[in-house]
């Protein structure tokens, strides 16, 4: 009399799993060979017995410090000041220096632990691996555009970006966080810009073949020692010429004023034409693009446009 095939394979599988029952196999207390477990699950004794590290170092409210942008160039920059705050709703204001300084964004991080690198037991025979450790890990949690206000939950970690404007000549300032459960903190902005800025007082002239016309000038000197500086043209086309290149020099922290002569002859091709002015400080120093000026060169019969 034969067996019935669908008691055969019952059979089968309830054998296959008492196997896995008896060498251990099956329950939460086996990761995937390779893996370390997540925090929070049952570990090997490699993983039970680690000690969370201390939290990343960052500055703990009230105790904030100050905000130093440094040195800086022309071109507005970003600072970011991170802290642990104190949990409800938080919002930042610049409350001195608002010229100087605006809040881009506040932003709030959850951190959490989980284990790295993999149980010895896991390995294969022969086989090393650097010791299983626990490490933080920061995820974003909120990001709010401007000064707010985002909701901070115990324990996270805060983010307050503020962005500079350098072009008007730096100074000291104060970005006010407001929270809910934690009162007003002030915080010191601090930035020194040092730069030369430089342009055309027009973007565009129009010059006549066998013309000449004088081009302004606006070279102001932002905390820089005096400088000066040699005029070099990085794109000229041809016919067109200056005749004076500097020297100039500007003082430290003025703003000064200065002209150029540029000169069309009469074999200058008609039309737009893009002049590309740059300058050196002396020595062997990188040639620095001040700016570019449209020519508009129109012919002889238009000479009355220019003396």
């Amino acid at each position: 009399m034969s067996e019935d095939p669908r008691l055969m394979q019952r059979g089968l599988v309830a054998a296959s799993w008492a196997v896995v029952a008896v060498l251990g196999l099956a329950g939460p207390a086996c990761a995937p060979e390779g893996e370390p477990p997540a925090a929070g699950e049952d570990v090997a004794p490699a993983f039970s017995a680690l000690t969370p590290p201390p939290k990343p170092a960052h500055p703990v409210w009230p105790t904030l410090g100050g905000a130093d942008f440094g040195t800086v160039g022309q071109a507005p920059v970003t600072a970011t000041l991170q802290f642990y705050g104190p949990a409800g709703a938080m919002r930042a204001a610049v409350t001195t220096g608002a010229n100087i300084y605006s809040v881009v964004a506040i932003e709030t991080y959850t951190l959490t632990t989980e284990y790295v690198g993999t149980d010895p037991g896991d390995l294969p025979p022969g086989h090393k691996a650097p010791p299983p450790s626990i490490a933080w890990v920061t995820t974003l949690d909120t990001h709010v555009d401007g000064p707010g206000p985002v909701t901070v939950a115990s324990g996270e970690l805060v983010s307050v970006i503020v962005r500079e404007d350098p072009s008007t000549g730096g100074g000291p300032g104060t970005l006010s966080l407001m929270s809910d459960g934690g009162g007003t903190v002030a915080v010191p902005l601090a930035v020194n810009p040092v730069f030369l800025k430089t342009s055309f007082d027009v973007a565009t002239v129009t010059i006549a073949q066998g013309r000449s016309a004088d081009v302004g000038l606006t070279l102001q000197s932002v905390n820089v020692p005096d400088t000066t500086i040699y005029f070099d043209f990085l794109s000229m086309p041809a016919g067109i010429t200056c005749s004076n290149g500097g020297p100039v020099t500007i003082p430290r922290g003025q703003t000064i004023h200065a002209s150029l002569h540029f000169v069309v002859g009469s074999t200058a091709a008609l039309g737009r034409q893009n002049v590309v002015l740059g300058y050196l400080t002396g020595g062997p120093s990188t040639l620095t693009t001040l700016g570019t000026l449209a020519i508009t060169v129109t012919g002889p019969e238009n000479a009355k446009l220019n003396l």
